[in-house]
C-alpha cells in the first residue's frame, strides 16, 4: 500500500504544456533525486520512489550531473552493481524472448 498527498500548484506556476500527470511524475522524480543527494539512500531505493527502474533513475540522474558514485560506500556500491546485473539479465532475457517470439 502506497500512502499519497495532494500537492496544490497554482495554474500559473504550471506550463501550459504539461499535464497534471507529468507534473506529478516531475515531483516525484525531484524528491527521489532530492532523498538521493540528502539521506543517503540507494539509487535502488530512490528509483523506486520516482516510479522508475534502476537504469532510468541512474540516467536521470546523469541529466541532473549527479554522480552515482560520490558518497557510496564499497558494500553501497557492491549492492548497486548486483542490483544493476540482474535489471541487465532480465533485459537480456525478455530480449531473446521476442527474438524467439517474433
Amino acid at each position: 500500500m502506497e500512502d499519497e498527498f495532494v500537492l496544490r500548484i497554482p495554474r500559473s506556476v504550471l506550463n501550459a504544456a504539461r499535464s497534471p500527470e507529468e507534473v506529478g511524475t516531475l515531483v516525484q522524480q525531484a524528491a527521489a533525486i532530492e532523498y538521493y543527494l540528502h539521506e543517503d539512500a540507494s539509487v535502488g531505493y530512490c528509483a523506486h520512489i520516482a516510479g522508475m527502474g534502476i537504469v532510468d533513475f541512474i540516467a536521470l540522474l546523469g541529466e541532473h550531473q549527479i554522480g552515482i558514485f560520490d558518497w557510496m560506500t564499497g558494500e553501497d556500491l557492491e549492492r548497486d552493481i548486483e542490483a544493476a546485473d540482474v535489471c541487465c539479465k532480465q533485459a537480456t532475457e525478455a530480449r531473446q524472448g521476442w527474438d524467439e517470439a517474433g
